[in-house]
């Protein structure tokens, strides 16, 4: 992407008179129009805009940004609190991030999904470990309660005895 990019900017090529950048490439390389298919409702129509990708390259760019739609997903990195939090300041989900320190360490956090796409939100980032330890020793804190443990096990038995009938 980033050679292709080059390539245009060499030769002058602009988009909206500024360089291209790889999210304006991903936008026309998923847009259908490119290789003149326009879809409408349950139509589809090939026959209104002109194909400038062929059909070949589009189908292969459609296969690899089908594969990478999530991105490189860690698997030796858990995020205890992944999907699973929300923004105390804006309510959107907060999500997993990492990324590499200049010293080449990889820094995890945790980030409000309303301020990385860009709503508004002016919750900062939270270090993965900080957030994640803070829930624990409050969840650790909460059941060494003697009151609340037996609330919750008196919870489960209800549950429990709901399921069995």
């Amino acid at each position: 992407m980033k050679e292709i990019i080059s390539n245009l900017t060499a030769n002058n090529i602009l988009y909206k008179n500024k360089p291209f950048v790889v999210n304006t490439m991903y936008g026309m390389l998923k847009n259908e129009k490119y290789s003149g298919i326009y879809k409408c409702k349950e139509k589809i129509y090939t026959n209104i805009y002109p194909q400038i990708i062929p059909q070949e390259i589009n189908n292969k760019v459609r296969t690899k940004i089908d594969k990478n739609h999530n991105g490189k997903q860690s698997t030796e990195v858990v995020y205890l609190l992944k999907n699973k939090i929300k923004c105390g300041y804006c309510g959107n989900p907060i999500g997993a991030e990492s990324g590499t320190a200049t010293n080449g360490e990889k820094k995890r956090y945790y980030k409000c999904l309303g301020k990385k796409h860009h709503n508004g939100c002016t919750k900062t980032q939270v270090r993965k470990e900080v957030l994640e330890k803070y829930v624990i020793d409050n969840i650790v804190g909460f059941l060494s309660n003697k009151t609340n443990l037996d609330y919750m096990v008196d919870k489960l038995l209800e549950c429990q005895e709901k399921a069995s009938k």
